[in-house]
């Protein structure tokens, strides 16, 4: 038919079947439409991510999914060793992202660490995010907000010296160079915020006014920050404060940034966290800002991919 032009085709079209016709020629335009959209979407699912994005906890799952336009009723895919994940298509000005979007399962960096590598190691990214949500230093950050990571400090590691006596021996990974020049070039853009507003209203989200817990982020905003990762679920002010000491420049502590990024830099992938901040760490710690801190990372996560990665 290909040779034939569309008018010859609708005049000759009857006399090249032996039913009637089912189906207008509209319909069957959209059909053919539908079917190379089908064939397309499933050779990108097919390939290898180019970002793989990773949560920890359900909800951080959840606000992914929708962050990313995954329906519930999308089937997951499983690795080789069961993991599951889902895969989806982002449009830019230079042609689709695919990206894969997995959970960890449970807290913890060694938990993190490991099922990082199963993943990177099989579906082979060209980038990976951390993304969900962490405790924020009262005074320095508000609930709400989203930070990136500039660098992630490990606390635990430690020397026992004589008398019970902890020597802090932390370890350090920063992002790789072409990863601080697109993050450079990113928070450069003057149009970063409304387009985090603009996220949030297509997703159905908003920020709440205030809460008994402390200050709330005014609008969805985005900055970058130290992050200190450890095997602790903070609710001491005070242990808080003293992370400060392992380096100054700490104001975000969770649980599976540095299993994530130390995974990423044996296996030479370049790795960024992406955290809203849920909490304070101190004794007003609770579950109500969840959802919101891990939409505020979602949004960001979305908007990092479009706008900020570079694709070589």
């Amino acid at each position: 038919m290909f040779p034939i032009t569309g008018e010859q085709v609708k005049a000759d079209l009857e006399t090249f079947t032996l039913q009637e016709p089912i189906f207008s020629l509209e319909e069957l335009a959209e059909m053919t439409v539908g079917l190379f959209q089908a064939e397309r979407d499933a050779e990108q699912a097919s390939r290898s991510p180019d970002v793989l994005i990773l949560t920890a906890l359900s909800v951080e799952l959840a606000a992914a999914k929708l962050a990313f336009e995954i329906q519930d009723e999308t089937p997951h895919r499983r690795s080789a060793n069961h993991i599951h994940y889902w895969t989806t298509i982002l449009d830019r000005n230079d042609g689709p992202v695919t990206c894969a979007i997995a959970s960890l399962g449970s807290a913890g960096n060694v938990n993190a660490g490991n099922i990082t590598t199963q993943l990177v190691s099989e579906l082979r990214p060209k980038q990976v995010l951390m993304m969900g949500i962490a405790g924020g230093l009262r005074g320095k950050m508000t609930l709400g907000e989203a930070i990136v990571s500039e660098r992630v400090v490990y606390y635990e590691s430690a020397a026992a010296l004589a008398d019970g006596v902890l020597a802090a021996r932390p370890e350090m990974q920063r992002p790789d160079m072409a990863t601080l020049q697109d993050l450079s070039t990113y928070f450069s853009s003057a149009s970063l915020s409304d387009r985090l507003q603009e996220r949030a209203a297509m997703m159905g989200v908003s920020m709440p006014k205030d809460s008994p817990a402390g200050e709330v982020a005014p609008r969805f905003k985005v900055s970058t920050a130290t992050i200190v990762s450890g095997e602790k679920l903070i609710r001491d002010a005070a242990f808080f404060a003293r992370l400060k000491q392992i380096h100054d420049k700490a104001c975000v502590a969770e649980m599976e940034a540095y299993g994530v990024v130390d995974a990423c830099e044996k296996l030479k992938v370049p790795a960024l966290v992406i955290r809203g901040i849920s909490d304070f760490g101190d004794d007003k710690k609770d579950d109500l800002f969840h959802r919101v801190a891990s939409d505020a990372a979602a949004i960001v996560a979305v908007d990092y991919v479009i706008h900020g990665w570079s694709r070589d």
